[in-house]
């Protein structure tokens, strides 16, 4: 992607572009981006280098186990390469929630991996689960969870041990 594309408004808008194949079956799906953006306008930011590259290594593990996967940008989304989520969705979070409600449902996904911090992949009143334990954060910064001995630390959009 040239510098240009980057910030032109225009480049992120929905288009008809070619879908982007995904197998029938997914097991699991991880969603991160190149980019931090804003998540009200939609907009992306700053280009923070190839992110969902540095995922590829994990995915090839998951399928050496037997998993489908496969990893969707923010930006193929917002672009419409899987549809057109973006249609009376309020910000970026609300768009990336119409995708999984449509990707999780016709691709049966188990597992979902976001990757990046919220920046990258903006959250709203999210909870996060640890095997059995689900917790669902407050206004305070952190929340501690206990599971088999380890300390996670809700830090909003991810954890960190």
């Amino acid at each position: 992607m040239t510098k240009t594309h980057e910030l032109n408004p225009d480049y992120y808008k929905p288009e008809v572009l070619k879908p982007i194949d995904v197998p029938v079956i997914v097991d699991y799906l991880i969603i991160t981006d190149e980019h931090i953006w804003d998540a009200k306008k939609i907009m992306p930011l700053k280009y923070i280098g190839d992110l969902p590259g540095a995922f590829e290594e994990l995915a090839k593990l998951r399928e050496s186990h037997g998993f489908t996967t496969h990893i969707a940008s923010i930006s193929n989304i917002v672009k419409g390469r899987y549809g057109n989520f973006r249609r009376n969705a309020r910000d970026l979070q609300e768009t990336i929630r119409n995708f999984l409600k449509h990707f999780v449902k016709t691709h049966r996904t188990k597992y979902l991996l976001i990757g990046g911090t919220d920046s990258v992949v903006p959250s709203r009143k999210t909870c996060a689960c640890v095997l059995t334990e689900c917790v669902s954060p407050k206004r305070t910064a952190s929340i501690m969870v206990i599971s088999n001995g380890r300390h996670l630390w809700w830090h909003g959009a991810y954890y960190a041990w």
